[in-house]
């Protein structure tokens, strides 16, 4: 029988590799993520009701694609949201 210790180092190097990997499955706008996002995360996103993101969907402020009554917006739209005036 083979034992091994885990000493307070250990366990805190394991705790920020976790911590970091979680901040990278987490993160909304990390780029290891897919690059289209459905309306419900867009609204929770951006904290934006259904008719805000309607608006901005029909004021051309974001660009949507419709595929099988589902919208989806690149990213690129979004982050565009914040850089345009």
């Amino acid at each position: 029988m083979n034992i091994e210790l885990l000493t307070r180092n250990d366990l805190q190097q394991f705790k920020a590799e976790l911590l970091a990997e979680l901040k990278t499955l987490i993160n909304p706008l990390a780029p290891k993520q897919v690059d289209y996002l459905k309306s419900k995360e867009v609204k929770r996103l951006l904290r934006i009701s259904d008719s805000t993101l309607q608006s901005y969907r029909e004021s051309g402020k974001l660009e949507a694609k419709k595929v099988g009554g589902v919208y989806y917006y690149s990213r690129t739209s979004i982050e565009k949201l914040f850089t345009d005036e």
